[in-house]
């Protein structure tokens, strides 16, 4: 019955992250071609494609900054939309099948203007929008190359109190699935022990169980 329901769970919420982006970006490819249209109006179509370049910059300037302002929008909700995890509540590095096909259609979408009359903007709108990202993951991802030595048992977090045992279980179980890789990187592993702390209260104990762990090698 448990499986059931987070199975059932994971389809809604994978079904509500689908139809949120299929209605943001029908939305933005909308509003798009309508100013596409009104930018290449007055475009020579001989002309190369630096005379127009310099020609939708001098006459066309803010649609193009507000095609490019929603477009950056779109591509960072995207990513939030599609990492994000609903039990946590955090943003999970650790994509699904799923999730994985959302990265491919929307990346397919979202690289749909290179193939425009407007593709020099896109592309370094694109380039300045990825190496900010690289930057950002660079500076706030966890630190991986820690190393750890000895053989212990130490408490790092307390959940709770829940009302029930299932709770803390499904709270337990949520926190090890979203904290186990980074641990397991450190060559340490996450153990979770849940107590009654009175009648109806229980606790959740999350324990880290440090590795001897060769120094030299």
């Amino acid at each position: 019955m448990g499986n059931r329901t987070k199975g059932n769970r994971s389809l809604l919420s994978g079904s509500i992250k689908v139809l949120t982006l299929l209605l943001i970006w029908s939305g933005y490819l909308s509003v798009y071609d309508y100013i596409y249209k009104e930018i290449t109006f007055y475009i020579d179509k001989q002309a190369d494609a630096l005379a127009q370049f310099l020609f939708i910059l001098t006459y066309s300037v803010n649609e193009m900054l507000l095609l490019l302002l929603l477009y950056d929008v779109l591509l960072l909700v995207s990513i939030v939309i599609i990492l994000w995890d609903t039990r946590t509540n955090r943003m999970n590095l650790n994509v699904t099948n799923v999730e994985l096909i959302m990265i491919i259609i929307v990346s397919m979408v979202a690289l749909a203007p290179l193939l425009t009359r407007l593709w020099p903007f896109f592309l370094v709108d694109l380039l300045i929008v990825g190496t900010l990202l690289f930057v950002i993951y660079i500076l706030f991802k966890p630190e991986a190359n820690v190393i750890v030595i000895g053989v212990k048992d130490e408490p790092i977090k307390v959940l709770g109190p829940f009302k029930t045992k299932e709770e803390a279980e499904q709270q337990a179980k949520s926190f090890l699935d979203y904290w186990m890789p980074y641990y397991q990187q450190k060559l340490t592993q996450l153990e979770a022990v849940i107590t009654e702390e009175e009648l109806e209260s229980y606790k959740v104990r999350i324990l880290v169980k440090l590795q001897k762990r060769n120094q030299f090698s």
